[in-house]
């Protein structure tokens, strides 16, 4: 029977570009976020034709559709290998 090694084909390591990216992202989540919660809990009359606050729940619309992407492949993902 061959070794995991020899049917698994190595994990290829991110590039420094790769892990600022990913990074870099990972804050843009983030603020997206506390954006979220600071809509959520915004009190103004004025909010619903405000163009700022109309902007910023697009982004978080586009934010949730990623965060159940991330969702979907963090479930379909396979397994990594142990040693």
């Amino acid at each position: 029977m061959p070794s995991p090694e020899a049917i698994t084909p190595p994990i290829p390591q991110p590039t420094p570009e790769q892990k600022a990216f990913a990074e870099a992202l990972s804050d843009v989540l983030v603020k997206a976020q506390e954006l979220a919660f600071e809509l959520a809990t915004l009190n103004c009359r004025l909010a619903p034709n405000c163009p700022l606050v109309k902007k910023s729940r697009e982004l978080i619309v586009e934010l949730k559709k990623m965060i159940e992407i991330g969702k979907k492949m963090s479930r379909t993902a396979p397994a990594t290998p142990t040693q």
